[in-house]
């Protein structure tokens, strides 16, 4: 089950992520074990890696790819910019607080703020934030999305089990197979994310379904609840998981020093017969950690993430 970010926690290693799914693995090439034994991978293996993989991506790019509806508390700086430590995009913002218990609980105006992609902007830099620590709320969804700019809200028409793999809603004629998807009224670990796999519009209700091992974990969702479609997890991040998929396909206790990633055998430079010996290059840094980088082991992959990386701000004090 995911851990929720809770309060004063969001950050990309908090949450499980699955920015890819199954039929999009499968259609990238990588087939089942039961049609090929030697270079296939099991479903349940095959969710363990998109996991982790996606996993990999937020640890290196200190950012995360889905829409996470969250009541954030972060410090005041003593200034008119409020953000999130990691910058990450602001895709809706429901509300602005000062909030400290037994203390003070003052939601700001909307006129008070404008949201902009990363922070919030006071109405004038006269405004003072007060710099005390987790004292300014940020109540909203946040994720950095590839969106289409066509946002599209619905509701639940029964109760949502989240381990049930659909969800019946009142409209489901603008979302599409890929779009990320938060269901429930209430911040996570109450909310739900997923990537839709597969959309109904025929029935007297439509249905949205997802899987729901590659999806948040919560309690049932009431009746009524909202269901906003977002967006989509970037192309880039998306390609950057498939191929780190593929570079771990192969079974551990199966790896071949000339066909692993290490590609040990490549790096045999000389060998002496009588005797036997044998000199090695070094490790090359784009190996990761054992080469002495902090790195996935692929070059093109490693340039996807660069150009996601958390961007630097500066906020100046008072």
């Amino acid at each position: 089950m995911p851990m929720g970010f809770g309060s004063g926690y969001a950050g990309a290693i908090q949450t499980p992520f699955a920015y890819v799914t199954v039929p999009q693995v499968r259609a990238a090439g990588i087939p089942d074990e039961t049609a090929d034994p030697e270079f296939g991978v099991d479903d349940a293996r095959l969710r363990s890696l998109i996991i982790e993989m996606s996993q990999w991506v937020n640890r290196l790019t200190d950012q995360w790819f889905w829409p996470i509806r969250l009541q954030e508390q972060v410090d005041g700086n003593k200034g008119s910019v409020i953000t999130i430590p990691n910058m990450i995009p602001i895709l809706e913002l429901f509300d602005l607080r000062l909030q400290r218990e037994n203390l003070v609980n003052f939601s700001y105006p909307k006129f008070a703020f404008q949201v902009k992609e990363r922070y919030v902007m006071m109405v004038t830099r006269r405004v003072k934030i007060p710099d005390y620590p987790y004292f300014v709320v940020l109540d909203g969804v946040f994720g950095w999305l590839q969106h289409d700019f066509s946002k599209f809200k619905t509701t639940t028409v029964a109760v949502v089990n989240p381990a049930g793999g659909t969800v019946a809603v009142a409209d489901a004629s603008k979302c599409k197979v890929g779009d990320t998807v938060v269901v429930g009224a209430r911040p996570e670990p109450y909310a739900m994310t997923f990537i839709v796999t597969a959309v109904d519009t025929t029935g007297p209700f439509h249905t949205i379904s997802y899987d729901p091992d590659l999806a948040f974990n919560c309690p049932e969702i009431p009746a009524g609840a909202p269901v906003v479609k977002y967006g989509q997890v970037p192309l880039q991040i998306q390609r950057a998981v498939l191929l780190m998929i593929r570079d771990r396909t192969q079974k551990v206790g199966d790896i071949d020093i000339f066909e692993s990633p290490f590609g040990k055998g490549t790096r045999l430079q000389s060998e002496s017969v009588e005797g036997y010996s044998y000199s090695m290059a070094a490790m090359p840094a784009v190996n990761g950690h054992g080469g002495g980088a902090w790195t996935t082991g692929n070059v093109e992959v490693d340039d996807i993430l660069h150009q996601y990386c958390t961007p630097g701000m500066h906020i100046g004090l008072a």
